[in-house]
């Protein structure tokens, strides 16, 4: 596997305070992982059974759980190829709460276009920054976007777990003391694992195998999530330097970018999603034979290079290929573009990996 470097030390983790008033912000109420949180803010907005949500068809099955667990219906629309809003397909039908977008891999979206059309219905417009810790856009960061928005940063810091729910539009601060009331009712996750992983982690050694990323319940998730925010997770998330986890992530982008651009194979980037101030989780590629996708997967699975498929889809949306999203994950596979990868040895086995094919 890849070492990972740069973090903090223990010194730094058990000195600085964990609490979000070190952070400057009191618009911002955490919880153990974006399920839970998502959950909890769906009760304290008063979404319940026979209400509807808009979010896009193409979207993690973990996504559901909420709305699966409160009765409230979801309502897919598409999205282009380089991820924006598909507004042909979207409909809007009656007791239509919210709008939930999607910041994929940390890039950004059409923003001005959803806060008007959001406005214009009278909608609850609710960003899902879950990918995009570290990210801007229009110099401000992509969590400041959406009436309210949830970022996950367990999924681009090495903590335990982590996200946060921020409220950015004045009339919806008021819900965020019964939210972070809801929250601290999280349950305390166990940390050994964790640690063992890590260590191991820190000397090559990978205990679990990379999953079968063909198969697509590989990411399924069905577990509530309901922990609470872990101490040394907020810790992670004030010390972390925005700027050099969002610059080494570009440089990565740049460079693997490159690699797959190379091998003249029927595998591309998709132009022009990574604009100014993105910090992406991964790099999505498309692949236009299925065989070659498999190829690629088997081949880094086979070596221990951490490439996959994202996500596992709702399973009404995947049986349906519902707005061509079960189409599209047959087609995208997606290159890890961890902060702390050693980038010299991620392109010695991704070369290897396409001289395998």
């Amino acid at each position: 596997m890849i070492k990972r470097s740069a973090r903090p030390s223990l010194l730094e983790l058990f000195s600085t305070a964990a609490h979000v008033e070190v952070l400057g912000d009191k618009n911002a109420s955490f919880a153990g992982y974006g399920r839970f949180a998502l959950k909890n803010l769906f009760q304290v907005l008063g979404f319940g059974a026979g209400d509807r949500i808009l979010l896009p068809a193409y979207i993690c099955d973990v996504v559901l759980l909420p709305f699966e667990e409160l009765g409230i219906e979801p309502v897919y629309y598409g999205v282009t190829r380089d991820f924006q809003i598909d507004w042909e397909s979207v409909h809007l039908l009656p007791r239509t709460k919210a709008l939930l977008t999607v910041n994929y891999f940390g890039t950004s979206i059409d923003y001005a276009a959803i806060e008007a059309y959001a406005a214009r219905h009278g909608l609850t417009w609710i960003s899902d920054n879950a990918h995009g810790f570290a990210s801007m856009a229009g110099g401000k960061p992509l969590e400041e976007y959406g009436d309210i928005s949830l970022t996950c940063f367990r999924k681009v810091l090495p903590s335990l777990n982590g996200a946060c729910v921020r409220f950015n539009t004045p009339r919806y601060l008021p819900f965020k003391t019964e939210l972070d009331r809801l929250n601290d009712k999280g349950a305390s996750e166990p940390r050994l694992r964790f640690f063992c992983k890590s260590f191991l982690a820190s000397f090559g050694i990978d205990p679990w195998p990379i999953p079968d990323y063909a198969d697509a319940a590989a990411f399924r998730d069905r577990a509530p999530g309901c922990f609470g925010v872990d101490p040394l997770a907020l810790k992670l998330y004030v010390l972390a330097d925005r700027t050099r986890v969002r610059e080494r992530r570009r440089s990565l982008y740049q460079s693997v970018a490159a690699a797959v651009a190379g091998r003249g194979m029927q595998i591309s980037e998709i132009p022009g999603l990574l604009r100014d101030g993105n910090s992406p989780l991964v790099l999505p590629v498309e692949v236009s034979e299925p065989g070659l996708w498999r190829r690629i997967l088997n081949s880094s699975r086979k070596l221990g290079l951490d490439l996959h498929t994202w996500p596992s889809l709702p399973a009404q949306v995947a049986a349906a290929d519902l707005l061509g999203s079960t189409t599209r994950w047959r087609r995208m596979l997606y290159f890890p573009l961890h902060q702390g990868l050693h980038e010299a040895t991620y392109l010695t086995l991704l070369k290897k990996v396409f001289d395998e094919l």
